[in-house]
């Protein structure tokens, strides 16, 4: 399943996400997470002003923590009320690894528990994947997967893409690149390439030029 890159540095924060412990690889994801959620309410905004945004978003800022950014983009319409759920049960886990200073990891029974209780809206999943029907790892975004690790940046890795979507729009299949299969591998080989160099990355359509242009 393929991570949605944003920008060159991205590449290296997956490394890192890849290759670290349990704790480490929640909290960098997780921050990634709230960086792109971040991003998506910024596009929805109405007017924009950096200096209002950077007081608003920022340190002691009213909508600075995770769980305010995630109320705000339920009530600008970005996802619905499953995905806001499955957004604040990431936040809990995120919290756990950040605050609690004994020996942490996905196999620990409450960070497993809270892990499956993370839900996928199986109406958004079939509607994204009708929507881009040539791109087949769409569909690896929404197979279930027991392994709590897993089930955690699964969902993080579905979110990423639909919050990628969103701050691209308008976007479309054509927009979207992922790297060319290597020669030497099979379709399938391809598609089960390592997580960290097989990414995808959503750009804005060009808008058509007014004809006052």
């Amino acid at each position: 399943m393929p991570w949605t890159i944003d920008d060159d540095a991205d590449p290296a924060v997956v490394k890192e996400i890849e290759k670290h412990s349990d704790r480490g690889a929640a909290l960098i994801a997780g921050a990634l997470l709230e960086e792109r959620l971040l991003k998506s309410i910024k596009k929805s905004l109405q007017q924009r002003n950096e200096a209002i945004e950077g007081k608003m978003f920022k340190g002691s800022g009213p909508l600075a923590t995770f769980a305010a950014k995630i109320d705000l983009g339920l009530l600008l319409g970005i996802y619905k009320e499953s995905t806001h759920k499955g957004l604040h049960i990431i936040r809990r886990i995120r919290n756990e690894f950040a605050h609690d200073p004994k020996p942490l990891s996905f196999r620990s029974q409450k960070i497993k528990a809270l892990c499956q209780n993370i839900r996928h809206d199986p109406k958004q999943a079939r509607a994204v994947i009708r929507k881009y029907p040539d791109l087949p790892f769409l569909a690896d975004f929404y197979k279930p997967t027991r392994s709590p690790r897993q089930q955690y940046l699964s969902a993080i890795k579905t979110l990423l893409f639909i919050f990628g979507l969103f701050a691209a729009e308008p976007a479309d299949a054509t927009q979207i690149h992922a790297p060319p299969p290597s020669p030497s591998k099979s379709r399938k080989q391809h598609l089960r390439r390592s997580q960290s160099d097989y990414h995808v990355r959503i750009r804005s359509s060009p808008q058509p030029r007014s004809s006052q242009d």
